[in-house]
């Protein structure tokens, strides 16, 4: 998992580069940039991997019965700590955190 701190592009620029068009009560809400993480060269576009905050990697696994919808769910795991868990369908991707010491 990637957590970054770039809050995204406006969906009316997005529109008027992709040639859609939105409506004027849509057109300043922000929409994930999807030009790619690091710097696009040909397309003279920078990435957001300068804005990247943590990284972190996580342990993939399964659930049964399937969970419908995607959800996010923090545990406890000890002292100080949490285990993040996303699921979705019958798979899940977890990792354990704890805060800054």
């Amino acid at each position: 998992m990637i957590l970054n701190s770039d809050p995204g592009i406006e969906l009316g620029a997005l529109a008027s580069v992709m040639g859609f068009s939105v409506p004027a009560t849509a057109a300043r809400r922000l929409w994930p940039h999807l030009e790619g993480y690091n710097m696009n060269r040909a397309q003279n576009v920078t990435g957001i991997a300068q804005t990247e905050v943590a990284r972190v990697i996580m342990r993939p696994g399964t659930v049964n019965p399937p969970v419908d919808p995607f959800s996010i769910s923090l545990t406890p795991s000890g002292s100080h700590a949490l285990t993040l868990t996303l699921s979705w369908a019958d798979r899940t991707w977890s990792a354990d955190l704890s805060g800054a010491r």
